[in-house]
């Protein structure tokens, strides 16, 4: 795919290491559409990543860099469970007339480079009881020592959003009835409106309980979908790969999300008795967390992927028939469809 800057990013280069990258290959950005190029020089793999041109971006950016250098500051907190930090270190270009030194403005975008990783995304095949355990505990500990580095208690802004959206998504929910019959996941959606509306009311005065309360916050990944867990060979956590979504918010954002993508091929367990048994061993590592009970946890959890699935549906028929990409969108929101359904058992 052509990119209109992609000699720009070239020559940045170029200049960043005194000499031409042997190869530069733009990457799935996936279904964000980041722009991302993979590029290879002196045997040594490197990634661009391409930001908004924001102030938001360039405090994510920012807060990226530091938590990085703080993890690698506690490398006897992280170890056994990590071998390194488990993001990727961002990189200082050797020019740049930003304030922010891991920043470039090229075009539309903030331009940010860091070392390939190793690792590959985690299948939903690979995913055992035993494996998810074993996230939950260094998920804990990243969150152990990420409170270490800046914390404080606030009232959550993801909650805040939740509310805003899930009172949208209610006022959505009968177009959506009468408009999705020609969608291929009719018969899905159709379900999908019945349960909203009979947990609408639960979930209002949840949510509403919930985002008037303050809570921990500190720094968080906030996108612990499956996709952005590099595992090894054992399937160990080794790399997150995503920090596009970082914030300082409530880290049961970072747990729900990681259960929540994993919750389908370990629903055997039974979804009440999953929340409460992860919870307890995050609590184990992470005695000074403040997650939910169980049941709020999945409450946040049915809401948010409930969100999500409101927001792929709109997003689908914004398209006025266009073809989908490539079916990307319609098996994401097959899978957040069967994990909604999971999780109202």
């Amino acid at each position: 795919m052509d990119f209109p800057i992609l000699g720009s990013l070239k020559e940045a280069i170029r200049r960043q290491f005194g000499r031409a990258a042997d190869e530069v290959v733009r990457l799935d950005g996936g279904l964000s559409g980041t722009p991302i190029f993979r590029f290879s020089l002196q045997s040594q793999l490197w990634v661009l990543r391409g930001w908004p041109d924001s102030t938001e971006s360039q405090a994510k950016i920012e807060n990226w860099s530091k938590v990085v250098s703080y993890w690698e500051q506690q490398a006897s907190e992280l170890s056994p469970w990590f071998e390194n930090s488990p993001i990727p270190r961002p990189e200082p270009w050797n020019a740049t007339v930003l304030s922010n030194p891991f920043t470039l403005q090229l075009g539309e975008h903030l331009w940010t480079i860091a070392k390939w990783v190793p690792g590959e995304p985690l299948k939903s095949e690979q995913v055992q009881y035993d494996s998810v355990v074993g996230f939950v505990k260094q998920l804990a500990v990243l969150h152990r020592v990420t409170r270490g580095m800046q914390h404080s208690r606030a009232p959550s802004l993801g909650l805040s959003e939740r509310r805003k959206l899930l009172r949208e998504m209610r006022a959505s929910l009968d177009t959506m009835a009468f408009s999705c019959a020609r969608h291929p996941l009719k018969d899905e959606l159709a379900q999908f409106v019945i349960q909203c509306n009979d947990r609408f009311k639960d979930w209002s005065i949840a949510i509403d309980r919930l985002a008037s309360q303050s809570c921990e916050t500190h720094w968080i990944l906030r996108d612990l979908w499956r996709d952005n867990l590099l595992v090894d060979s054992d399937v160990r956590w080794v790399h997150s790969v995503d920090v596009g979504a970082s914030r300082i918010d409530w880290p049961a954002f970072d747990f729900i999300r990681l259960i929540g993508s994993l919750l389908e091929p370990i629903r055997s367990h039974g979804v009440k008795k999953i929340w409460h048994d992860l919870r307890d061993v995050y609590n184990a590592i992470h005695p000074k967390s403040d997650l939910p009970n169980a049941r709020d946890l999945n409450t946040i959890h049915e809401i948010s992927t409930a969100i999500s699935i409101d927001y792929w549906y709109k997003k689908t028929n914004e398209r006025n028939g266009a073809p989908m990409q490539a079916g990307v969108e319609i098996s994401r929101m097959q899978e957040l469809l069967r994990i909604f359904l999971i999780s109202l058992a």
